[in-house]
Formats: structure tokens, C-alpha cells, sequence
């Protein structure tokens, strides 16, 4: 699942992000620790520039196929 900081800040429900904004959470990814992507991930969904639709789409057609 891909999406930039901002992004996840911005859908936080359990307010990590304030807590690492306010000091209350060191070592936080993306922020105060690195995340390093996958280089060739087997599957990328990217919620911040796809409908949800397509994210489903791409998800189910993945887990399936890896089923079958």
C-alpha cells in the first residue's frame, strides 16, 4: 500500500501522527526513521493517486490469482 506521509497524516483515526508531531512518539517511519520502499514489490497499491475501486480491483485480482 503506497501513499505519501502527508497523506497518512491526513486519514490518521488513531492519532499517531499528532502524538509523533507533538513529541510523544520517537522513531516514527517516515519521519524520524527512514522506510525504504520495496524495489520490486509483487504488488503496489497506491490509495493516494487511484480510485478505490481500481485499488480493490488490482487487491482482489492479486490475492486471487496468488490463490488459484
Amino acid at each position: 500500500i503506497k501513499a505519501s506521509y502527508k497523506e497518512c497524516r491526513k486519514r490518521d483515526v488513531k492519532g499517531l501522527y499528532a502524538k509523533s508531531d507533538g513529541g510523544k512518539l520517537m522513531s516514527f517511519s517516515g519521519k524520524d526513521s527512514v522506510f525504504e520502499e520495496p524495489m520490486n514489490p509483487w504488488l503496489l497499491i497506491d490509495t493516494e493517486n487511484d480510485v478505490i475501486h481500481d485499488c480493490m480491483t488490482k487487491l482482489c485480482d492479486a490475492v486471487l490469482g496468488k490463490i488459484r
